[in-house]
């Protein structure tokens, strides 16, 4: 009979908006055979699939009786939130969290749920991955398991859609040429003019969609900043950072879906939504540098202080944009590619440069408020029952 290590320390989260698949038995699989048995949530922010995966969880809970399996959805959240009301926690702070399902706020709700259940150690899996290294579970925990300092764990995708950009090998030269280029003007963190954020700039951030982090998860929440790609990994990084802790190279996971990115869909999976997200990081980052420069830091006491240079800074996001858009226009005059025109076209309509900005300042302000407070919401979830929840 085998023989498994308990470990009611860690927990694993998959976040999801979709219909859950067989990935999460075969992660669970993984683990077994890793010879642990780590506490496993299923993190469901989705409308249309909810009872599906209620009832997925539950058959789960069958199949494999001896793991800790926990559905969390909209009836446990608002158990939760309900209860951390009672635990005196303002309702205006839990809006913030709960304002619009995004990449920042599911992340500072994964930490939320993983301090509920007491965890230390936090594995996360993106809902369109699948274990690749069959032994991720031993290779990730065994090396955060002897970190002393705060620590974090960062692996890569493989299949087409790795964190190599260029890896589309039915594109043609011109294409790659251009998606290379593509992906340098939309990701890198500097726009015109230049700056940086400290920290970002030592070494590359995590992966959102395959990690692992120990106990300094209860320091860390994320900008609220609505669909904005790396909004959900950057505050993790830094903070390990700025905690004197490192940032561990981890193993590989499947990004099952990317495998036909090659052919026609890479061109139609950049919509004006997707693309707009790297604009408002762009801006995230611009905003949370110019802070740093100007208060030495990101995280600010002065509540003040904050609010009024944050929003002072709105116009200035606005001159922002539409240097972003001139990169994007010159990119475009080379390649002709009727992707960036999109962009660009929809940077130019009337009033979109100043959402943008618009956002990106209401994000920080809220990151400032929740940051503040963030300690006494961790005490108030160290009062909650799980039982209660779950």
């Amino acid at each position: 009979m085998a023989r498994f290590q308990r470990k009611d320390n860690v927990v694993v989260i998959m976040p999801t908006l979709s219909k859950i698949d067989d990935n999460v038995s075969q992660y669970i699989r993984c683990m077994l055979e890793n010879g642990y048995v780590f506490n496993f949530v299923v993190f469901d922010e989705g409308t249309v699939f909810r009872e599906k995966n209620r009832e997925r969880v539950e058959n789960l809970k069958e199949e494999f009786g001896n793991v800790p399996i926990y559905y969390f959805g909209r009836e446990e959240k608002r158990r939760f939130f309900g209860l951390l009301e009672k635990e005196g926690v303002p309702s205006k702070l839990l809006d913030i969290i709960n304002e619009k399902p995004s990449y920042a706020n599911a992340r500072t709700k994964e930490f939320m749920i993983a301090t509920l259940l007491g965890a230390d150690y936090v594995m996360s899996f993106d809902d369109d991955t699948y274990p690749h290294d069959r032994k991720i579970f031993r290779k990730h925990y065994s090396a955060i398991a002897k970190a002393r300092k705060p620590a974090l764990i960062e692996g890569d995708y493989v299949g087409e859609r790795g964190t190599d950009y260029t890896m589309f090998k039915s594109s043609s030269a011109p294409t790659k040429k251009f998606l290379q280029e593509f992906f340098k003007v939309l990701e890198r963190p500097e726009p015109k003019g230049g700056y940086k954020v400290t920290r970002l700039k030592r070494q590359r951030m995590m992966l959102g969609g395959n990690f692992m982090i120990n106990k300094v998860y209860k320091e860390i929440v994320c900008a609220p900043v609505i669909k904005t790609h790396g909004s959900d990994e950057f505050f993790p990084t830094d903070m390990v950072l700025r905690k004197g802790g490192r940032i561990l190279q981890g193993t590989t996971v499947l990004h099952k879906h990317g495998e036909d990115w090659a052919g026609k869909r890479v061109m139609e999976y950049f919509t004006r939504s997707y693309m707009l997200s790297f604009v408002r990081r762009h801006l995230m980052y611009y905003l949370l540098s110019e802070m740093e420069r100007e208060y030495g830091d990101i995280y600010i006491k002065d509540s003040g202080w904050a609010k009024a240079f944050i929003f002072d800074k709105e116009p200035v996001l606005v001159e922002v944009v539409g240097n972003y858009r001139a990169d994007l226009a010159r990119l475009n005059q080379e390649h002709k590619n009727p992707n960036v025109r999109l962009l660009c076209d929809a940077l130019a309509e009337e009033g979109v440069a100043e959402k943008l900005a618009e956002q990106t300042t209401h994000a920080i302000w809220n990151f400032v408020v929740l940051h503040n407070a963030w300690p006494k919401v961790m005490d108030a979830i160290g009062n909650v029952d799980k039982e209660a929840v779950f």
